[in-house]
C-alpha cells in the first residue's frame, strides 16, 4: 500500500487598500484545511484519495482523538469538518479527526449485493475490507487516534452505514445515516437486520437515522424502526424526521444532530460546573466510562468556570477550580494569577500575593502578554 499526501488549501484573496493615493496590494493567504492522502489499495486494486482533517491544536499537543469517517467525501468533507470543529469549539462534542472518502465507484462500493437495476453493484463487503484492513490501519498509524470511530453516510451510503453496523458491529462505535436508501433490492438490508435481531445479537453501538420530506423512503424506515423498537438489541438509537429538509439538504442537519446525539453526555453543563471541582472531575470520569476516553478540560474553560463561581459568590468552590487548573497547567502564568484572585476574594492576602508573584515569574520567562496585569496585582497587594 503506497501512500502520498498533499495539503488541502482554501485560498482567500484579501485586498488591502492603503490609501487612495497608493497602489492597492493583494495578499494571498493559504488556509490549510487538511491533507489529501493517496492510497494504492491492493484490496480494491486502485488508487483511492482520502481527505483528512485534524482538529485545531493537533500539532501543538500529544493528545489522541476519535475519528469520524465520512462517505461521499467530495461532497461532505468540508461540511463535516466544519460541523465537527464548531461543535467541539462549543464543547458539545470532543475534538475529532475527520477522514473523508471521495467516490470512485459509488454504486459498487456501497451496495451489499448485485442488482439488475444498478450496474457494477454488490461490492460493499470488499469496500469494508479496504476500510478495515488498509484505510483504518493507515489512519491509526499515521495519526493519534482513540479507538472510537464513527461512520457517516447519506442515501446509498446511509444504507451502507446501517448495513455495516449489523454485519461488522466491531468496526464503528457509532453510525449516522441520512436518508438511508433501504429500498435497495426489496429492502435487502432491512431483511438482514431482521435476521440479525432474530439471532439475539447484542450491540453496544449508537445509531442516528434521519429522513427528510421523502415519502418513498418512509415504509422501509418505518419497518426498520419497528424492528428496533420491538426487540432488546442494546443498540442506542434514534430516528428523526425533518419535514423541512429534502434529500439534498438533509446531510447538514444530520451530521450536526447525529454527533450531538452520539455525544449527548459529553458537554459539561452549567449545573455541573456550579457544583464545583468534585462534580467536574466526576463528569470527566463518566465521560471516560461511557466513551472510553475523555479530553482534559482546557485551561480557558476551567478559568471561565472559576470566575463564574467567583461572581456567584461561591468563593471556596472557585478557589478549588483555580487550584485544579494550576495542577493541570503548572507552566501557565495566568492560572496562578486567577488563583490569586480567588484567594484575594477570600481575604487570604499572603497566599494571593504568593500566587500573583508566581504568575509574574512565569510571565517574565514566557513573555506573557498579560504580564503588566500580573505586576499590577502584585503591586496592589504589596501596598495593602
Amino acid at each position: 500500500m503506497n501512500l502520498k499526501s498533499k495539503p488541502i488549501l482554501i485560498v482567500i484573496l484579501a485586498l488591502l487598500i492603503i490609501s487612495s493615493l497608493c497602489f492597492g496590494q493583494t495578499a494571498i493567504y493559504n488556509i490549510v484545511l487538511g491533507q489529501t492522502i493517496s492510497i494504492e489499495s491492493k484490496i480494491l486494486n486502485e488508487t483511492r484519495e482520502i481527505f483528512v482533517y485534524t482538529p485545531i491544536g493537533y500539532e501543538q499537543n500529544n493528545e489522541r482523538y476519535p475519528v469520524l469517517y465520512v462517505m461521499d467525501g467530495e461532497t461532505h468533507f468540508f461540511i463535516a469538518a466544519a460541523i465537527a470543529n464548531f461543535l467541539a469549539t462549543n464543547q458539545q462534542i470532543p475534538r475529532m479527526i475527520v477522514v473523508s472518502i471521495p467516490n470512485v465507484a459509488r454504486n459498487r462500493d456501497f451496495s451489499p449485493i448485485p442488482s439488475d437495476l444498478l450496474q457494477n453493484s454488490g461490492g460493499a463487503e470488499n469496500f469494508t475490507n479496504f476500510v478495515e484492513n488498509e484505510l483504518m490501519v493507515y489512519i491509526n498509524s499515521a495519526y493519534r487516534t482513540y479507538d472510537f470511530n464513527i461512520l457517516f453516510g447519506h442515501s446509498l451510503c446511509g444504507m451502507y452505514s446501517i448495513n455495516t453496523l449489523f454485519t461488522h458491529p466491531e468496526l464503528f462505535n457509532a453510525h449516522i445515516a441520512a436518508s438511508p436508501y433501504l429500498l435497495y433490492e426489496n429492502e435487502y438490508v432491512v431483511d438482514k437486520v431482521e435476521e440479525t435481531i432474530a439471532n439475539e445479537t447484542k450491540f453496544s453501538n449508537s445509531l442516528y437515522m434521519s429522513i427528510g420530506n421523502e415519502p418513498p423512503y418512509f415504509p422501509s424506515l418505518d419497518r426498520l424502526t419497528s424492528l428496533l423498537e420491538s426487540n432488546q438489541t442494546g443498540l442506542n438509537w434514534t430516528f428523526e424526521k425533518y419535514q423541512n429538509e429534502n434529500h439534498a439538504s438533509i446531510p447538514l442537519r444530520t451530521i450536526s444532530d447525529g454527533l450531538a446525539y452520539i455525544f449527548s453526555d459529553w458537554q459539561l453543563k452549567n449545573e455541573i460546573t456550579m457544583m464545583g471541582v468534585d462534580a467536574i472531575k466526576q463528569h470527566i470520569k463518566n465521560r471516560t466510562k461511557k466513551y472510553g476516553f475523555a479530553e482534559k478540560l482546557t485551561e480557558v474553560t476551567l478559568n471561565a468556570i472559576g470566575y463564574q463561581l467567583l461572581q456567584a459568590n461561591e468563593i471556596d468552590k472557585a478557589i478549588e477550580v483555580f487550584e485544579y487548573n494550576a495542577d493541570l497547567y503548572p507552566h501557565s502564568a495566568n492560572v496562578y494569577d486567577s488563583l490569586g484572585d480567588g484567594l484575594d476574594a477570600k481575604g487570604l492576602k499572603k497566599k494571593a500575593l504568593k500566587n500573583y508573584k508566581k504568575a509574574v515569574g512565569i510571565g517574565e520567562i514566557s513573555n506573557d502578554p498579560n504580564l503588566p496585569a500580573f505586576k499590577n496585582n502584585v503591586e496592589r497587594l504589596t501596598k495593602q
